[in-house]
């Protein structure tokens, strides 16, 4: 995987007169939105420093530090933006689309194609030559290791 970027919202509109913006997930999983410390525009890879985040009832109120007067938010509604995939491996399960799957013995096995939460455990789905599978990610049948899943039983299908 080479290092891409996972697109996880768009500003939608400014919510305060200091250019605070509301910021709508595109990803399901956003219990990571409060640790981040920046964005990149999904198309230009621009850096964008994110200077205060909070939760809000329709999304995330974001500050963004370049953001020096209130009108140059507007420049910045209606875009999306991304993160690198590699600092989001391990903390959202979005994240996990389009990893390869291998078994312990580093054969590739396939894709995960989705993620699914369950009220037990992450279910993946992993699309191999013509077929998929899926698999629940618990710590006896798969593994997350840096850029790729390790299936640890290959007979550890979800029916």
């Amino acid at each position: 995987m080479e290092d891409s970027f996972l697109v996880v919202g768009r500003f939608v509109r400014i919510v305060r007169k200091d250019g605070v913006l509301l910021f709508k997930p595109v990803v399901r999983d956003t219990r990571f939105f409060s640790h981040i410390s920046h964005l990149y525009h999904s198309l230009f890879k621009t850096e964008f420093t994110v200077s205060s985040i909070k939760k809000a009832a329709k999304g995330f109120h974001v500050r963004i530090a370049e953001v020096e007067k209130p009108y140059e938010a507007e420049y910045l509604v209606g875009e999306e933006f991304a993160l690198p995939k590699n600092e989001l491996v391990g903390k959202t399960l979005d994240a996990l689309i389009g990893l390869p799957v291998t078994n312990t013995s580093g054969d590739e096995i396939g894709t995960v194609t989705a993620v699914f939460e369950t009220p037990l455990y992450p279910l993946i789905t992993v699309r191999r030559s013509g077929d998929q599978l899926d698999i629940p990610l618990t710590p006896e049948t798969a593994r997350l290791e840096e850029k790729r899943v390790v299936l640890l039983r290959e007979d550890s299908r979800a029916y």
